[in-house]
């Protein structure tokens, strides 16, 4: 054990009416360890889902896909990191800390800057992309283009400035070697702020799509929440941010930087989950449905007239209409990536949640063929049950299981 009152071999003199405690030290970091595994564990299942979701159950793996994954990775080495800083003296008073220890807790809390900017960034520009694929609208996508560049500039400045801030950049760590140190409140609370800034914006971006579409209101309003859910990331922006001045000028810098550790767990992991959430519905509809198909249970069970009574197979265009509308109802959140790719149309990506209905005129004998998807074959068909279903114009799937044949005309009268 280390002399405690050799003040040479610890970070920094006892100051006066403190004690020093080189055994058992107290730290301000209790939750911390707690909140980091508790926040990689969901935001790591929370990306497994949906690179299973994304790769095998909508077979469509996106750029987006690949920049939430690379945004884990770097949240895991965040997190990791940060579990090494608190073995070698985060959260403990300064003076309680070896000063071999302290070097190496100034060593983390450099890459660590660097990893934590890093995973957020690339947290945001999945969402971003994620917001290409919900409408062909030129001004939309000219704006989420812009702000995917603002985001990488945002990104490179922030890198630029930890590495540089020292010279020699070294010096960060070993304060006692010759060499300068630009000052941080400045420059650190004006990237705090503008990454608050960017935050706020890129939740309100898909408001222009969603708010347009001719769906329930209850509906649009789901839609909001699900991407408004980045607001937490946004509150644990502003919570660090709050913390920032009395840690940057804190004497006892490592009993201090607890809470900035705490909200770094949140901010990171939390915004790689906000990320993921969009793209979770095609795995709920395929192995939790029930948690989707509540409200269509419940609302099925009621007694209907004869006249109105749906079945699996309704021919009349009424009940495709109140089929539709129920299925609309039950699934607050369809995305287009559940659906067949509609290639040709130029308003695809922005159908992300209107179901499909294709119909079919034939002219000369004055008679339409009409054919609905019925809810299993639209939404779970493609999903797990292959089939054979031949419709009205002709096409057929097949594969193993029940075949369904079903073939709808409708004459009008003269």
């Amino acid at each position: 054990m280390l002399n405690p009152n050799n003040d040479s071999l610890w970070a920094m003199p006892v100051p006066a009416g403190e004690v020093r405690t080189p055994v058992n030290p107290p730290t301000s970091a209790q939750g911390a360890v707690a909140t980091g595994i508790a926040t990689t564990v969901i935001a790591g299942l929370a990306v497994a889902v949906r690179i299973f979701t994304r790769g095998y159950v909508v077979r469509n793996l996106g750029i987006d896909d690949f920049l939430v994954v690379i945004s884990f990775i770097l949240g895991l080495v965040f997190s990791i990191l940060e579990m090494k800083a608190l073995q070698v003296g985060s959260g403990n008073h300064i003076w309680d800390i070896p000063a071999p220890n302290f070097k190496k807790l100034l060593i983390y809390q450099f890459v660590l800057t660097i990893t934590y900017s890093t995973s957020v960034s690339f947290s945001k520009l999945s969402i971003l992309t994620l917001y290409l694929r919900l409408s062909p609208e030129k001004y939309f996508r000219i704006c989420v283009y812009m702000f995917i560049g603002i985001v990488t500039a945002y990104t490179v400045a922030y890198q630029f400035y930890i590495i540089f801030q020292c010279s020699p950049v070294n010096k960060f760590w070993m304060p006692e070697i010759e060499g300068s140190c630009i000052g941080k409140m400045g420059p650190m609370m004006t990237l705090s702020i503008a990454n608050i800034i960017i935050d706020i914006i890129i939740l309100f971006i898909p408001v222009k799509v969603i708010l347009p579409l001719k769906i329930p209101l209850r509906q649009k309003i789901s839609l909001i929440i699900i991407f408004a859910a980045g607001g937490f990331v946004c509150a644990a922006a502003i919570q660090r941010t709050i913390l920032m001045p009395r840690l940057l000028t804190a004497v006892d810098y490592s009993w201090e930087v607890s809470g900035q550790v705490i909200w770094g767990f949140i901010e990171v992991n939390a915004g790689i989950i906000c990320a993921s959430v969009p793209a979770l519905k095609p795995f709920f509809m395929r192995y939790l449905p029930f948690i989707l198909t509540s409200r269509l249970l419940s609302s099925s069970s009621q007694p209907e007239s004869h006249s109105t009574k749906l079945t699996p197979f309704s021919n009349t265009n009424t009940s495709k209409k109140q089929r539709s509308k129920r299925i609309m109802e039950s699934y607050e959140l369809p995305s287009r990536d559940d659906l067949p790719n509609q290639r040709g149309e130029d308003d695809d990506q922005a159908k992300l949640w209107a179901a499909k209905t294709t119909i079919k005129k034939k002219d000369g004998n004055n008679s339409d063929d009409n054919s609905f998807e019925s809810f299993e074959e639209q939404y779970l068909g493609r999903l797990g049950r292959r089939g054979m279903a031949t419709r009205g114009d002709g096409s057929a799937h097949q594969g193993d299981g029940i075949s369904v044949i079903t073939d709808t005309k409708v004459s009008y009268g003269g």
